[in-house]
């Protein structure tokens, strides 16, 4: 079903208000050294979401975190504090709407990954809860790309063990993440296997449930994008501007000139004799 984009509309005009649709030229790594960018996210909920009366999957499946960077981690990325986050402006206005909510604002640097290897990284919040959990990954090929998989909880984190999706049957065919492929797809079976001598011990596959108001909603979107440059990544209960920008470290002090002033001299009036090889 087609989603209405005056939400849409009104957020690029929210966003554009703020001055940071800017493009900035991408820099080439110095000193052989791998370019860092710093990548910064606010992920937003849609106070009024408009899907038209949408159905949605009890279980969208999950983003992989096992293969995730984790911030603190030797080889994670460096997390920054909220004193380099670019998009406060942009949260405030989302804000003052009255239509949106900023639920997490986080910034990290980092150098790009493989386009098709590498690891994401792993974002959750705010703070200790999983409202919003899943992955965003910074890669490069021909040029940047930028995924996000995050899946978000309405209300505040994964429904308890054995809770049944609002709207869902009672008969427990709504299916816990991981259960089933996200696309519904059966289980395969052996060469030659008919599946009709032994299908009461054979397990199929729960049925997806499809209901309006479900405990999770999951955005997953990859698109490239240039440098300096507010992406959009939604669907209708929450969204994503994403800031990607290349890090310049800070140039070396340079050192300051020897003092010899305090250098003893010969006192008879001669010069010091010169080295001879």
């Amino acid at each position: 079903m087609s989603h209405t984009r005056h939400p849409r509309r009104l957020l690029s005009a929210l966003v554009l208000a703020t001055g940071l649709a800017t493009t900035l030229p991408a820099l080439a790594a110095q000193d052989n050294q791998p370019q860092q960018f710093d990548v910064e996210i606010l992920v937003f909920a849609n106070n009024n979401p408009d899907d038209q009366g949408e159905q949605w999957p009890t279980n969208p499946g999950t983003p992989d975190l096992n293969a995730a960077s984790e911030f603190g981690a030797p080889d994670g990325p460096t997390e920054l504090g909220p004193g380099s986050f670019r998009l406060r402006a942009d949260a405030a206005a989302l804000k003052r709407s009255g239509r949106y909510q900023p639920i997490l604002h986080l910034a990290w640097r980092q150098a790009p990954v493989p386009l098709n290897a590498g690891h994401a990284v792993h974002v959750h919040g705010p703070g200790n809860s999983d409202t919003v959990n899943g992955t965003v990954k910074l890669s490069e090929g021909r040029y940047l790309h930028l995924s996000i998989d995050l899946l978000y909880y309405p209300a505040g984190g994964p429904p308890a063990p054995g809770a049944s999706a609002p709207g869902a049957a009672a008969d427990g065919t709504a299916t816990a993440p991981g259960d089933t492929p996200a696309d519904g797809a059966a289980a395969p079976t052996e060469p030659g296997d008919t599946g009709a001598a032994d299908s009461a011990q054979t397990a199929m596959p729960a049925p997806k449930v499809w209901v309006s108001n479900p405990d999770v909603f999951r955005l997953h979107q990859e698109r490239k994008l240039r440098t300096g440059r507010v992406q959009y990544f939604d669907q209708p209960h929450f969204g994503v501007l994403a800031l990607v920008t290349p890090y310049t470290p800070p140039k070396p002090k340079p050192q300051a000139p020897t003092d010899h002033s305090g250098d003893s001299a010969p006192t008879d009036g001669t010069s010091a004799p010169a080295n001879s090889n």
